[in-house]
């Protein structure tokens, strides 16, 4: 896991957002990670259905950057 980006909210709740994501970076990925985060964050924390994960893989360098789309 190299990076996370968050869109689709603002400020304040990224930061909530960056706080719940317990995939650090450096860390090994998982790629599962990001669709069962999500499906939390719809049960707990009003996240549309409708929102996103995308996995941006660096097969060379083994780096995983993953982005998330909230939709409220």
């Amino acid at each position: 896991m190299r990076k996370l980006t968050i869109r689709g909210v603002d400020q304040s709740h990224k930061a909530q957002i960056q706080q719940l994501w317990k995939l650090a970076p450096g860390a090994a990925y998982d790629d599962t990670y990001p669709s069962r985060f999500i499906s939390e964050m719809i049960k707990s924390h009003n996240a549309a259905a409708n929102s996103l994960t995308n996995e941006s893989i660096d097969d060379q360098n083994k780096i995983v950057d993953v982005t998330l789309d909230i939709r409220p």
